[in-house]
C-alpha cells in the first residue's frame, strides 16, 4: 500500500525540517509541527513564508487575510473540507491516510448482493467512512468528538452521499463496542484508527497501550463469518504493530506496513503503521 503522491492532485508535501511540515491543500500551503521531521529544511526559508495558514504550539492557527476558514479539496469522487482546528494543529484530514481511501473506494461491493456492514472507530471527520460508503458498505461511524462528526456529515453532503446509509454515533468506541456485542451484531468489516489518548463523551479515558488489546479482542468477536477485513491504523503507543499481531494470529493473513508522505523536497515521512487482517 504505497503512498498516492501525484495521483492526488489536491494535496502534497511541499518540504519538511526543523519541526514542521510544508503542505498544500488545494490552493491554499500550510506550515503546522512535525516531531518527525527533525532533518534540515530543503526549500528556502522565503518559500515557508508564503505559506497561507501557520500553527505553532505558542499561537495557534495565524491564517492570512485572504486565507478562509475552511476550504474543499478533491480526493477522487469525495470532497473533503479543509478546517484548520483553533488549539491544534489538525485540519480536519490525515493526507497519509489516502492509501486507505483509495483500497476502499477500489473495492465497489456488487449492488446485486447483500449490503455488507463495516464500523469505523475513531473515524474522526469520515473520509475513510465515505470511501467505504462510496464502495458499497453500509457504514456505522464512531467517535467521541462533536465537532469532528459535524464535519464528517459536512463531508456527507459535499461528496454527495447523503442518501448512502451512514450512522453517525457520538459515543466512547468501547462502550459502544461491548454494546454491540450485548445486542449480537457483527460487521464483515471493521476500521480503527485510535489515538493516543482521549477522552469519551462522558469523560472515559482511553490510554492506547492499555486499552487497545482488549478492544482488539471485542472487536475479533465482532466481525461475521466470513468477514472482509479488520483494519488498523496506529499512529502512537509504546508497543509495535508487532506486538499487536499474535492477538489476531488464526484468524486470516495478516498483513503490515507504513503510511507514509512522499515529500517533493526532502525526504519521505513515516507517519503510522498499519494492519489488516483478512
Amino acid at each position: 500500500m504505497e503512498p498516492l503522491g501525484p495521483a492526488w492532485p489536491d494535496y502534497a508535501l511541499l518540504d519538511s525540517g526543523d519541526g514542521a511540515k510544508l503542505e498544500r491543500f488545494g490552493i491554499h500551503t500550510v506550515v503546522r509541527e512535525e516531531l518527525l521531521a527533525k532533518h534540515p529544511r530543503t526549500l528556502p526559508s522565503s518559500e515557508w513564508g508564503k505559506a497561507d495558514a501557520i500553527h505553532t504550539e505558542d499561537d495557534g492557527w495565524q491564517l492570512n487575510r485572504e486565507t478562509p476558514e475552511n476550504w474543499p479539496i478533491q480526493f477522487g469522487p469525495l470532497t473533503l473540507k479543509i478546517r484548520p482546528a483553533s488549539g491544534f494543529k489538525h485540519v480536519g484530514l490525515f493526507p497519509e491516510q489516502a492509501p486507505q481511501w483509495q483500497w476502499l473506494l477500489d473495492r465497489k461491493i456488487p449492488r446485486d448482493t447483500e449490503q455488507p456492514r463495516l464500523l469505523n472507530l475513531f473515524g474522526h471527520t469520515g473520509a475513510a467512512s465515505l470511501a467505504a460508503a462510496k464502495a458499497g458498505y453500509a457504514v456505522t461511524h464512531v467517535d467521541s468528538s462533536k465537532p469532528a462528526l459535524n464535519l464528517a456529515r459536512e463531508n456527507q453532503k459535499l461528496s454527495n452521499l447523503v442518501e448512502s446509509p451512514i450512522r453517525w454515533i457520538h459515543e466512547d468506541a468501547t462502550k459502544f463496542v461491548e454494546r454491540e456485542q450485548k445486542r449480537g451484531n457483527l460487521y464483515h468489516a471493521i476500521l480503527l484508527d485510535p489515538p493516543a489518548f482521549g477522552r469519551g463523551p462522558k469523560g472515559q479515558a482511553w490510554q492506547i497501550e492499555k486499552d487497545l488489546p482488549p478492544l482488539l479482542k471485542k472487536l475479533v468477536r465482532l466481525l461475521e463469518k466470513p468477514f472482509h477485513f479488520l483494519f488498523l491504523n496506529l499512529y502512537a503507543g509504546d508497543f509495535s504493530i508487532q506486538s499487536l499481531k499474535h492477538l489476531l494470529e488464526n484468524k486470516g493473513n495478516i498483513e503490515h506496513g507504513n503510511f507514509t508522505l512522499r515529500a517533493e523536497n526532502g525526504p519521505t515521512l513515516k507517519m503510522s503503521n498499519w494492519l489488516r487482517l483478512e
